[in-house]
């Protein structure tokens, strides 16, 4: 029984992940995070699955490693955060109440956000014995992969 706990548990939260890659002010990391928990629990072939995924995969192993996020995934997300709060005051005509909602919990993220430890990106690629240091390569590498 605990273990379809569990499992229900990883798959409504895996759920709520996705769901927070296109609604900007619901948190993706948090609930990936306990999903990757819960599927440590239940499947450890899902919970694989989940840590090698081409989009979740290296933010739940840099957490799960390095206890941190990349400066370049901060970046990213206070970006976000201030573009869909701007949309929100300037775009349309929309009651006070929810500006001022959306703020206060725009606000709260990226306090969050800014409070997160910062860990070094992946060093460079390797290739006989040389760390690659420039290029088109080694510079796509460090961009989020939503970005690239």
């Amino acid at each position: 029984m605990r273990r379809v706990l569990y499992l229900l548990t990883a798959w409504m939260m895996l759920a709520l992940g996705i769901a927070g890659v296109f609604l900007p002010l619901l948190p993706t990391t948090p609930f990936l995070l306990v999903s990757s928990y819960c599927f440590a629990r239940s499947s450890p072939q899902m919970r694989h699955w989940l840590l090698n995924h081409r989009l979740f995969g290296r933010y739940l192993r840099d957490w799960e490693e390095q206890r941190g996020v990349r400066r370049s995934v901060k970046v990213l997300a206070v970006t976000l955060v201030v573009l869909v709060v701007s949309a929100i005051w300037l775009g349309g005509e929309r009651p006070a109440a929810i500006r001022w909602l959306v703020t206060l919990l725009a606000g709260v993220g990226l306090v969050v956000v800014w409070r997160l430890p910062v860990i070094a990106a992946a060093p460079s690629r390797v290739s006989d014995g040389q760390a690659e240091t420039s290029g088109p390569a080694s510079e796509a590498s460090s961009l989020p992969d939503v970005i690239r």
